[in-house]
């Protein structure tokens, strides 16, 4: 063995057995000053005094170097981008079990025993390993230490399972149950021991990385890529199949939009002192999916998809659920008022070229919004009464408006009027705020379909009333409905008709393709 390696494992066996904080500051200090004494007595002269200095001036040459060659010849271990850990199996759920011990004796690491101490923490994580598939063992973070504490470092280690049953066999190991039995028994007296085990349902847990190194359950590597980011042991292939499959926003994901949904509802129902009783789904937009259907690719029409319907779905069926469990524990009538507001769109009424990926998403919100109606009147009874409520706003200012204007083809905002200046859209459409006030409003007067912030939403849903309620008494509805039936529909149908088939014209001439013969 060559001296820096030697140097190198001594190097390691300090570290094992020694933290810095295992001794104040000021016993490092004169620690390091009898050091000092006795080099300069036995020692050449000076150069006692010199070591020191050298290895200040090589730490300090070393930082100059290391930050020329940031991310190149230091801090190399960090992946660039932002990405995420997904186990393989999505529907599994996810145990943390903390592990947690403290030595609670003057010399720390150096303290009798302590050596056997760690052996058995040793043993006890090579069993897990050996027994991962049986025991749903994920993996582990290396050796933590919590350095807030004053008197003593407690080390630490945050473990991944799949299932309680698997932890449990772990605790009944043979070298779990020797360091147990040794605690019990007292064996160490000084030895200090704690534990948090924490368990998440399948879809109510979720990691971000972003510019960071692998960590936690990514040193298994269970990884999903958002962006550019190298691979993390696999090969080419696999790399490239995982990143085919998972290239998408994390923060788009439906999935991730699903766990926050459940954990959020849940920390209301643990946390506070009653439920809300309204919720409204407002997430959604198509900033990033708009183009005709051969523009436009398989991901963005699922995105879509995802962002408007489901994350809708995933939120009304977990504060549904909350709600109607509450019911059934009520002791007394609570006659309470809980509503559920969906934010669909103008677009659910009529299908205009562009919003092909839209469109169908939010036609799927209003479907959901009519199916629950009549399901919140199976769950209204003594304790509440349960409303669903659904909002089509037309195109209104807000950021994701001006960043759908950039991408939106030209064809869809001549049929839908959205040509013009930022200045003249400011005068001819809503702010956001005026919108919210309309549906607020809506929803306070007891509407299911609300649709005030433009009349050519309020006649759009007229001629697409089909099984929702009418507004009102219905008379205004009724009579609009025979007008844009018998009248306007069919005249602005025709009318869009032609300026599709100029613009397929015009498109090909551009293209230089012959036009069909008349």
């Amino acid at each position: 063995m060559g001296l820096p390696a030697t140097i190198k494992t001594m190097g390691d066996v300090f570290n094992e057995l020694t933290e810095p904080n295992d001794f104040k500051i000021s016993t490092w200090m004169a620690m390091g000053a009898a050091l000092l004494l006795l080099s300069q007595a036995y020692l050449p002269i000076g150069l006692g005094s010199w070591i020191p200095l050298l290895y200040l001036g090589y730490r300090m040459l070393k930082m100059v170097v290391d930050t020329l060659r940031l991310h190149t010849g230091s801090f190399t271990n960090m992946k660039v981008g932002r990405w995420t850990a997904r186990l393989p199996d999505s529907e599994t759920p996810l145990v943390m079990f903390i592990l947690g011990a403290r030595i609670n004796h003057p010399l720390g690491k150096l303290s009798p025993g302590a050596a056997d101490i760690d052996a058995v923490f040793q043993e006890m994580w090579r069993e897990a390993e050996t027994n991962r598939d049986k025991w749903g063992y994920l993996g582990k973070t290396a050796t933590l230490v919590d350095y807030s504490d004053s008197e003593r470092t407690p080390t630490i280690w945050l473990s991944y399972w799949k299932d309680l049953k698997g932890l449990q066999k772990f605790s009944a190991s043979a070298a779990h149950r020797l360091g147990q039995n040794n605690y019990n028994a007292k064996k160490y007296p000084y030895m200090g021991i704690m534990h948090e085990t924490f368990y998440s349902p399948k879809g109510c847990w979720e990691t971000i990385y972003d510019e960071f190194p692998p960590w936690g359950l990514v040193l298994r590597g269970f990884y999903t890529l958002s962006g550019d980011i190298r691979s993390l042991g696999f090969s080419e292939s696999e790399n490239s199949s995982r990143q085919a499959a998972s290239r998408r926003d994390f923060f788009n994901d439906a999935q991730s939009q699903f766990a926050e949904m459940c954990c959020k509802a849940e920390f209301l129902r643990i946390t506070q002192a009653r439920l809300p009783d309204i919720l409204y789904c407002v997430a959604g937009g198509c900033s990033t999916e708009m183009g005709f259907l051969t523009d436009i690719d398989a991901g963005q029409v699922e995105r879509c998809m995802r962002n408007n319907y489901l994350t809708a779905a995933f939120a009304a069926q977990s504060m549904l659920k909350l709600w109607t469990e509450d019911d059934k524990n009520a002791k007394a009538s609570g006659d309470r008022l809980r509503q559920i507001v969906f934010i669909a769109s103008a677009a659910a009424f009529v299908g205009l070229p562009g919003y092909t990926a839209y469109t169908p998403s939010k036609c799927a919100v209003r479907a959901l919004a009519d199916t629950l109606r009549m399901e919140a009147l199976q769950h209204s009874g003594p304790q509440s009464t349960y409303t669903v409520h659904c909002a089509f706003p037309s195109n209104f200012i807000t950021e994701s408006f001006l960043q759908e204007q950039e991408s939106k083809p030209v064809l869809t905002k001549q049929l839908e009027g959205t040509m013009g200046t930022l200045e003249e859209l400011r005068k001819r459409f809503p702010s956001a705020g005026e919108v919210a006030q309309g549906i607020i409003a809506g929803v306070e007067r007891g509407d299911f379909a609300i649709c005030n912030d433009s009349t050519e939403a309020a006649l759009l849903f007229t001629n697409m009333i089909g099984p929702s309620p009418k507004r009102g008494l219905g008379i205004y509805d009724s009579l609009s409905a025979t007008v844009m039936g018998i009248i306007v529909w069919p005249v602005l149908r025709r009318h869009w008709d032609r300026v599709c088939k100029r613009d397929g014209k015009r498109s090909r001439a551009r293209n230089n393709v012959p036009n069909a013969p008349r």
